[in-house]
């Protein structure tokens, strides 16, 4: 399945889904504001993303929208699905934060180092030292559900925006997806086939 953003239903855009061998698209979200920055649950049954400054979840194939965190930015699902990692502004910077998929209360993963929007980090949950995986090689998209791979986006503000996939054990750089005409953004694995969303 291959899931989208487009605001061919009016000025913001909303969150589609279609099957990739055809048929007709859906559309999940139907919000005013605008939906943003949506990413599959690692078993392709849940679909969660930004709205208004905060974290929602809606079922792949529609469905009512659940509240995750009131506050927080870019959602990605950790490979059990079982928790959300997310980016939330404290003093002026961007800092990461894990939440229950379920809910609960937000807690700050390596609360005194703030995001680079270019290099791409590896940060342990359980208390490891950070990575650096590679440098200049654009802000994280989504994470393969074997974790071994991660996709990433470039802006060049009118260029050639370009879509890239980094091996995360050797911070190999692969330009997977470019275009001179259309902003590329946000993307990930599907989860449940080899392909990728943006």
């Amino acid at each position: 399945m291959l899931a989208y953003l487009s605001s061919s239903t009016g000025p913001n855009p909303d969150i589609w889904v279609q099957q990739i061998g055809g048929g007709k698209a859906i559309q999940i979200t139907h919000e005013k504001q605008g939906a943003s920055s949506p990413v599959f649950s690692p078993d392709g049954t849940q679909i969660a993303y930004q709205l208004y400054g905060g974290i929602y979840e809606v079922p792949a194939l529609g469905g009512d929208s659940r509240l995750i965190a009131s506050d927080g930015l870019s959602p990605q699902y950790t490979p059990d699905g079982s928790t959300i990692v997310l980016v939330r502004v404290v003093e002026g910077a961007l800092r990461l934060f894990t939440i229950p998929r379920l809910g609960g209360t937000p807690v700050a993963i390596h609360p005194e180092m703030g995001l680079g929007r270019f290099d791409l980090y590896v940060i342990s949950t359980t208390g490891e030292a950070s990575r650096r995986v590679c440098q200049a090689c654009g802000g994280p998209g989504g994470f393969s559900s074997n974790g071994t791979r991660v996709l990433t986006e470039n802006f060049f503000g009118g260029g050639l925006d370009k879509i890239s996939l980094v091996e995360v054990a050797t911070g190999k750089v692969t330009d997977v997806l470019s275009d001179p005409q259309h902003q590329l953004w946000n993307p990930f694995f599907s989860g449940m086939t080899n392909g990728c969303r943006f």
